[in-house]
């Protein structure tokens, strides 16, 4: 995933349940549809994130947290 896809992304685009990311073409650089599925550390980073999420009511992710779920997203995907 591209960093502003990251950043843009609100839980409902996340199925934390089934265990994938989807994102409608007008969300990507490409103007395609993405499902980008997740292996359980992410899952459990996104959880945790979602717990400590800021703007709940309004659905994103919250500034203050952003950076930490960056970090956790890095570690899960580079090792």
């Amino acid at each position: 995933m591209r960093k502003g896809e990251i950043l843009n992304l609100k839980w409902d685009n996340i199925d934390l349940r089934h265990g994938f990311i989807s994102l409608d073409g007008k969300d990507t650089k490409n103007g395609e549809r993405k499902e980008i599925p997740i292996n359980e550390t992410l899952r459990e980073a996104l959880q945790s994130h979602k717990t400590k999420a800021v703007n709940i009511l309004d659905n994103t992710f919250g500034e203050e947290s952003t950076t930490q779920l960056l970090h956790n997203l890095k570690v899960v995907s580079f090792g």
